[in-house]
């Protein structure tokens, strides 16, 4: 009730009436938040360009940018009650993040992250950077599969660059939330309309970045599925846990029910150019089918065993059909994975859980 309270405050004094406004009133709020839940408030300054753009930050403005100061006081921000485990929690991760800058990353992944007229938190970054850590370790430990190891990550405070910068690359725009370029290597993330999802966004078109330049004919279901899978990463004390995506699992549930749902078959049969070509609602489904089967395959040994034997035949295999691979992959073949895939949608998925020393 206090931050709504507070929030129609600002937009009362502000005499906000458009959209613009309004947007621009909920950068303020969610960086002020971010300061203020952390305890490190400090001056939060408006910074305006010859263009009349802006973008927030509690330190120094962007280049070609001008400076105005914003009063915020802690007595005047709703009071928030904070958990005590998390703050242990942000303690330890900032203090991890000071030894890993003294000491480099572990088995020679090195993550370049490049803030584009954004300011992120240091528990932003650090989350970032395990997160991907994570998913090297995953892959190179449990799958035994090398990786890209120069992860270059560009994230954009203002939305009109971030749109700019990939119509640039490929003379259109694919996406306004993140993308991985294999033209530039980098990939890419729009840390502004979508703020509060900067740090699952990163670690989901890093997990690209990882596996697209290294040489690996990964079909599109795998190539994103994994994505989705580790972008719902959580980070607690002595864990890391991912959280079921339930509106696909519902999405795919219904269809099942409906007996709307595409078969394996003809699924494993979708060529990656296929995957492009088809509408913004079959693209929805497509994604959803690619979380729900590595989600499926990653709740046992069989399954994970499985993404390890069909990222393998694609470091090797170029010719072989992708439903053919998958069959031979999976204890019992296709048929036993649909069936059992099938049980899993009737039910509810699980949350799983890792230790952070992975």
């Amino acid at each position: 009730m206090g931050i709504k309270i507070t929030f129609l405050k600002l937009i009362s004094s502000r005499k906000c009436t458009n959209i613009k406004n309004i947007l621009e009133l909920l950068s303020i709020v969610t960086l002020v938040l971010i300061l203020y839940s952390t305890n490190i408030f400090a001056e939060l300054h408006k910074c305006i360009n010859k263009d009349g753009e802006a973008v927030y930050s509690n330190t120094i403005c962007p280049e070609g940018y001008n400076k105005q100061d914003i009063n915020f006081s802690k007595q005047s921000m709703p009071q928030i009650q904070s958990n005590p485990d998390e703050v242990v929690i942000e303690e330890q991760l900032i203090d991890d993040q000071n030894k890993e800058d003294n000491n480099s990353y572990q088995k020679g992944l090195n993550i370049e992250i490049i803030q584009e007229k954004i300011v992120l938190h240091p528990l932003e970054i650090s989350r970032i950077k395990e997160g991907v850590q994570f998913v090297y370790n995953y892959f190179t430990n449990v799958f035994e599969i090398n990786l890209n190891s120069e992860i270059k990550l560009k994230i954009f405070g203002v939305y009109k660059d971030f749109m700019i910068y990939q119509f640039k690359l490929y003379g259109k725009t694919y996406t306004d939330h993140g993308v991985y370029s294999n033209i530039t290597n980098e990939a890419l993330v729009n840390g502004s309309k979508y703020r509060n999802r900067v740090v699952g966004t990163s670690i989901h078109e890093a997990s690209h970045a990882l596996i697209q330049p290294s040489g690996y004919r990964i079909p599109a279901w795998v190539n994103e599925g994994i994505a989705e899978y580790f972008e719902e990463m959580v980070f607690n004390e002595n864990k890391i846990s991912f959280n079921p995506q339930y509106d696909r699992h519902n999405e795919l549930k219904q269809l099942l029910l409906d007996d709307d749902l595409i078969s394996l078959l003809e699924y494993f049969g979708l060529t990656n150019e296929a995957w492009k070509n088809r509408s913004l609602v079959d693209d929805r489904v497509s994604r959803s089918i690619a979380w729900s089967l590595v989600h499926f395959l990653m709740s046992s040994p069989d399954g994970v065993g499985a993404i390890k034997n069909i990222l393998k035949n694609f470091e090797t295999d170029d010719e072989t059909p992708s439903m053919y691979i998958v069959n031979k992959s999976y204890p019992g073949g296709l048929n036993v994975l649909e069936k059992q895939w099938h049980q899993y949608l009737s039910g509810e998925p699980t949350v799983h859980i890792f230790s952070r020393n992975n």
